[in-house]
């Protein structure tokens, strides 16, 4: 997911929420020399006329707790909650990973502008 601030003004995305989990959170990895560590952030900045990618590897969502079970086709809302630009709402379609793998950057980024 990419997600682009088309402002002057800096913002942060404080929170991502989905009505199909319990939980969602935001992580990034570090390596620390040949080990990548995952752990919890509390905000991603998305600079003024900028973006941020949410990747594997990198940035990422974390979600926990499916309130029923997903399959390829399906869609997932997510509800970004920024510091200026209010709360915002997208939607993620699901592929198979054989299907992610053939076309990356097809459905995988989806855009938010705010």
């Amino acid at each position: 997911m990419t997600i682009t601030n088309d402002s002057a003004v800096p913002d942060v995305l404080e929170a991502v929420s989905s009505p199909q989990y319990d939980k969602v959170e935001m992580h990034t990895h570090e390596k620390a020399g040949n080990i990548m560590r995952m752990f919890r952030v509390e905000q991603i900045g998305i600079p003024a006329r900028g973006a941020a990618t949410l990747a594997p590897g990198g940035l990422h969502l974390m979600l926990f707790g499916a309130k029923s079970p997903l399959k390829t086709g399906d869609s997932v809302t997510f509800n970004l909650r920024f510091r200026n630009g209010g709360t915002i709402s997208t939607v993620a379609k699901i592929r198979s990973p054989s299907a992610a793998a053939e076309q990356p950057g097809a459905e995988a980024h989806p855009e938010h502008h705010h």
